[in-house]
């Protein structure tokens, strides 16, 4: 009904709904899920790469699928499938332009990177959705060293590897 519908809008509420979604967005909902609370970020999880900077407390994380590969399990049949699926977690800070802004952002964004690692990496089978997770590439960036305010950005790729049926991806196999 439309309180079942409500929840499954919240982030955390999705995951046990009921609502029928891809296996892709699960993986991406539990993902984030494990992600909130950690020491540097604390709540500030935003389960999209579409979000407002200027209303956001930072340093933040967001996070959302990037690419996905398919293939079939046994050649000539319509059954099952194996997905690679890459889902970008994307850490943010901030800083006042200084001397130490090169060191203190990049500090910062390690310390984002330590904790999503750690905390994502002892799920690897995102609470039973996948058969295997791993981080696969990290990229670290900096804007506005002209202003007064310089943002860094940390994306951590996760390599995500699970499997469905192709006439069923709203259910893990």
């Amino acid at each position: 009904g439309l309180g079942q519908r409500s929840r499954c809008r919240n982030l955390l509420g999705r995951l046990g709904c009921g609502c029928m979604t891809h296996v892709r967005k699960q993986i991406r909902d539990q993902m984030a899920q494990n992600l909130v609370g950690l020491t540097t970020t604390g709540s500030r999880v935003f389960d999209s790469r579409l979000f407002n900077f200027a209303n956001a407390q930072l340093p933040a994380l967001a996070i959302y699928s990037k690419t996905e590969t398919s293939e079939r399990d046994t050649m000539g049949t319509l059954q099952g499938l194996t997905r690679t699926l890459t889902v970008q977690v994307e850490g943010y800070a901030a800083a006042p332009v200084s001397g130490q802004l090169s060191q203190d952002m990049e500090n910062v964004l390690d310390k984002i990177c330590e904790e999503c690692e750690t905390a994502l990496a002892s799920d690897p089978t995102v609470s039973g959705l996948a058969i295997d997770s791993f981080i696969s590439a990290t990229e670290i960036d900096y804007q506005g060293q002209d202003a007064e305010v310089s943002v860094g950005t940390v994306v951590m790729d996760w390599s995500v590897t699970y499997r469905t049926n192709t006439t069923a991806p709203g259910t893990a196999l």
